[in-house]
């Protein structure tokens, strides 16, 4: 998931006018790509509690 912040952040600011975050065309397919990561690794990573005894 600490992947996963980079996106997150980027988007909180940039809907945020106070902030005056601006993305450029060119970075939102690299937050989607990050985000789209981030689900792949979540969903094939085997979860907790089926390795709990």
């Amino acid at each position: 998931m600490v992947g996963g912040g980079y996106a997150i952040i980027a988007m909180f600011a940039y809907l945020r006018p106070p902030l005056k975050e601006r993305l450029t065309p060119a970075q939102w397919p690299g937050v989607a790509l990050v985000l789209g990561g981030v689900m792949v690794i979540a969903v094939q990573s085997p979860s907790d509690a089926a390795t709990t005894p």
